[in-house]
Parts: C-alpha cells; structure tokens; sequence
C-alpha cells in the first residue's frame, strides 16, 4: 500500500504574524508587539529566525489570527526545527 504524503504547511512564521496584523487591523509589527506583552524587537527576532515566540506568545498569536493553536505550534516549531 502507497504511503500518501503528508499535507504541507503553507504557513510561514511571517505569514502568521501578518496574518495576526491583518485581521486585527494593525498598521505595524510594533502595535502587533504590543498586543503579544512583547518588545518590538522581539517580533523583528521572530521574522528573521534569530528566536521564536514563546508557547504562550503562540496562544496568543493563534488568537489574534483565528487559527487553531496546533496550527501556530507547528508552523513555528518546523521553522526552527534542525534541516536534516
């Protein structure tokens, strides 16, 4: 029996934070920052790979874009998961 391949996530750690922007109307990663209880860098550190949101960030985060949290976990952690 084949193995089917498992579906790819089309999310990428800039797609959720502009997603979450998005659909709270907000005009800036700094207002974005601000709702998540983080500093502006932090969101800045997230976008280019240097560290990543926090599990409660991605609660939050998953809130504020309207997707379900298991959504979020995996995008964030196959961002920053070791290449193999």
């Amino acid at each position: 029996m084949p193995i089917k391949p498992r579906p790819v996530n089309k999310f990428s750690v800039n797609s959720l934070l502009d997603l979450a922007r998005t659909r709270q109307g907000m005009s800036s990663d700094r207002k974005l920052a601000g709702v998540l209880n983080v500093g502006s860098p932090a969101v800045s550190n997230w976008r280019y790979g240097n560290s990543h949101p926090s599990p409660m960030t991605c609660m939050r985060l998953a809130e504020l874009a309207d997707l379900a949290l298991g959504l979020v976990l995996g995008t964030i952690g196959a961002a920053y998961a070791p290449n193999e």
